[in-house]
């Protein structure tokens, strides 16, 4: 018996219908707001590290106290020639906008900012507005130890105060897969930073005295600067929510 292999092959007359993507599916690609695929470039950020990689489709967040008012004075304060005039100070940058964090920052998924707005926004709610104080200068290093920051504290009555306020909103942030805050706080706004870590560049006796001529330049007209407490924002890429707590 003779057996024959047969080949089977499109027909000529045949004409294969490709399969088209839905213009929902389409469009994701091009949708640059929500998916951009951005590469990192350290130069563009002054050489900071990130603590997490960035994933398209979802946005770094943090939740923080805005003290924006307090810029200008800083700014004025530093331009002292003793302070200009420290070692320290060639290293450091000025922070564009001051705020005291109640949170980390961590990524979240943007069909999630929303959600996590409202819950912050009803955790928050009961709170009145009221007034903190910063009263001390100090150094502080991310966990990371890429990092340096010259900060004002603010006043143990004050911490005693943003723990209540920082709770409500930790609740907010866990449940959006974000991590706690620190478990002792040290409430403060920072108003320098410089990359690495400070303590292990320069001597202590160096940093003290950088620190004094800080303290006595911001607190020139009294021992603290008040602030009143009203709202807390919401920061999610570039993306900022005001919440009231009036």
């Amino acid at each position: 018996m003779n057996t024959q292999l047969v080949e089977y092959s499109s027909s000529d007359e045949e004409e294969t219908e490709k399969l088209e993507l839905p213009t929902i599916l389409q469009d994701l690609n091009s949708d640059s707001f929500r998916f951009f695929v951005r590469e990192d470039d350290p130069s563009k950020h002054d050489f900071r590290s990130r603590t997490f990689p960035h994933e398209p489709g979802s946005w770094a967040t943090s939740v923080y106290i805005a003290c924006s008012h307090l810029h200008s004075r800083i700014l004025e304060a530093i331009k002292d020639p003793v302070v200009q005039s420290n070692p320290v100070m060639g290293d450091c940058y000025t922070v564009d906008s001051p705020h005291i964090s109640l949170s980390k920052t961590w990524p979240i998924y943007f069909h999630w900012i929303e959600n996590l707005v409202c819950n912050l926004r009803s955790a928050v709610s009961s709170f009145g507005k009221f007034w903190i104080a910063l009263d001390g200068v100090e150094v502080l290093v991310n966990e990371e130890n890429t990092r340096s920051f010259f900060t004002l504290v603010t006043s143990e009555e004050s911490r005693i105060a943003l723990i209540s306020l920082l709770n409500s909103v930790d609740s907010c942030v866990t449940a959006f897969r974000g991590p706690k805050y620190y478990e002792n706080p040290k409430f403060h706004m920072s108003f320098l930073w410089c990359n690495g870590d400070v303590r292990k560049k320069y001597s202590t006796e160096i940093l003290n005295n950088f620190l004094m001529d800080l303290r006595k330049v911001i607190f020139v007209e009294s021992k603290q600067i008040s602030h009143e407490v009203t709202d807390v924002v919401c920061k999610s890429g570039k993306k900022y929510f005001d919440i009231n707590i009036l």
